[in-house]
């Protein structure tokens, strides 16, 4: 082979591996940029999921603020509005006839007297909310400890928004009322002041209230009343309050397939 022949072959290998590495070159160009395109669809990915979750939460968040809206907007708010009426009690023939009341030196009203039987005792509510109440049950419960110190009253209404009622309430009969004074429908306030507790109302008796809005949320009233016969406010429930989950009745029904002691009230004693 001639001189001119190896500086022939030696260009074209020269010219070989310079095509090879320009090739070379070129697919690592190919697959650094697919792995950028990859890269960059992976991140855009990421941001459009990102920017849907926020739009779907601010969407969320939206619709419930709307809904939370209304349910303000037609939340029923029960309230007592007048002192318990004196009335008579059931008369045993031959004795002088009682009333609901006992005597007090003024300023003091009279306290309740529990021990008598009654054949409906009037309580005065008013719904000052925006909305309807349904499923109405309240009970009335005096400070002693002996369980037939109640009245109640169970499915009453619906009471209007702007609207008063009369729920008439009653002793309960025996075997029907399983809820004692530490029970609680929100979870912190009970029927009445715990036996060893404060009780800076003055309270005789205290009146739960419990109903329901047009949204299936279980509400709640909490009155003391005092042996001046007025109502004080414990506590009012709103559709943002702690959630309650059983209303009154729910509650006394719960107690009652319970396998613990019965705190049901005894039989009304009628007579001496």
């Amino acid at each position: 082979m001639s001189r001119a022949d190896i500086i022939g072959l030696a260009n074209v290998i020269a010219q070989l591996i310079v095509a090879g590495v320009a090739i070379w070159a070129v697919i690592v160009a190919l697959k650094t940029s697919n792995r950028q395109i990859k890269e960059n669809d992976k991140q855009q990915t990421k941001q459009i999921e990102a920017s849907n979750n926020q739009l779907n939460k601010q969407i969320e968040e939206s619709r419930r603020l709307a809904t939370e809206e209304r349910q303000h907007q037609s939340c029923p708010i029960i309230v007592p509005t007048k002192a318990i009426a004196n009335v008579p009690a059931t008369q045993v023939p031959g004795t002088q006839q009682q009333y609901l009341y006992t005597s007090e030196v003024p300023p003091l009203k009279g306290n309740i007297s529990w021990g008598l039987q009654f054949s409906a005792v009037p309580i005065e509510v008013s719904n000052i909310g925006m909305g309807p109440a349904f499923n109405v049950h309240c009970v009335l419960h005096g400070y002693d400890d002996i369980y037939r110190n109640q009245f109640i009253s169970w499915n009453n209404g619906p009471i209007g928004a702007g609207k008063d009622e009369t729920i008439l309430s009653r002793h309960p009969f025996q075997d029907e009322l399983w809820l004692d004074r530490n029970d609680s429908v929100d979870g912190e306030h009970t029927l009445h002041y715990p036996s060893a507790a404060p009780n800076p109302n003055q309270a005789q008796a205290r009146l739960t209230i419990s109903y329901q809005d047009l949204f299936d949320n279980k509400l709640v009233s909490i009155f003391d009343y005092t042996p001046y016969h007025q109502w004080i406010r414990v506590f009012v429930s709103v559709p943002s309050s702690p959630k309650i989950t059983l209303d009154l009745k729910e509650l006394n029904a719960q107690k009652k397939q319970s396998p613990k002691l019965k705190l049901s009230a005894p039989p009304i004693t009628t007579s001496h």
